[in-house]
């Protein structure tokens, strides 16, 4: 296995795969170098049971899992301060965007409200119709292309594509109707 072969035929896919996942272009270059020097390091122990792309994704998830781990870790040990209850306004050190900064370390507010808009799509897909909520999570979920979920489900890649764009919709409508959503908002 030649390291430089691997490498030009697989990084851009790579990159792909962790910008797929939500990290910025930066985090997504940072991980897949940190993928391919675990590849290199692995090169002398790939056995050949499997496809070389399965063995470098299968990596690439590995430190995918890792960093999600490394980064709830971080979330876990940074300090909070209450918004409700903040530092004495009085006190020279206090400011609302140094409040949030600090439950929040190395990360945007708007990440924050994005991660609480993730949850609340998760806890709605399972008011998918069963077929479309398979294909969502497969596609979503396992990362799978339009053609293995096509396979799997033994239908064609436009019924593959029309039930994630259906699920999509339904999943924004779900949302605005929850308190907190556009329409519940309106009420």
């Amino acid at each position: 296995m030649e390291f430089d072969r691997l490498f030009a035929e697989f990084y851009d896919s790579v990159v792909w795969f962790f910008r797929r996942h939500g990290f910025s272009e930066q985090e997504a270059l940072d991980l897949a170098q940190e993928t391919f020097l675990k590849v290199h390091q692995g090169a002398g122990g790939f056995r050949g049971d499997s496809d070389v792309k399965t063995w470098i994704y299968v990596i690439a998830a590995n430190v995918y899992r890792n960093e999600i781990r490394r980064r709830r870790a971080q979330r876990r040990a940074a300090t909070t301060l209450s918004l409700d209850q903040p530092e004495d306004p009085e006190g020279p050190s206090f400011s609302p965007e140094r409040s949030m900064a600090a439950s929040v370390p190395g990360r945007q507010v708007e990440e924050v409200f994005a991660r609480h808009e993730l949850r609340r799509v998760i806890h709605l897909v399972p008011r998918l119709p069963p077929r479309m909520r398979q294909i969502f999570k497969l596609r979503m979920g396992q990362d799978r292309s339009y053609q293995e979920i096509a396979q799997l489900m033994q239908v064609s890649i436009q019924t593959v594509k029309s039930q994630i764009h259906q699920a999509r919709r339904r999943l924004e409508g779900l949302l605005s109707e929850e308190p907190g959503g556009e329409r519940g908002n309106e009420r």
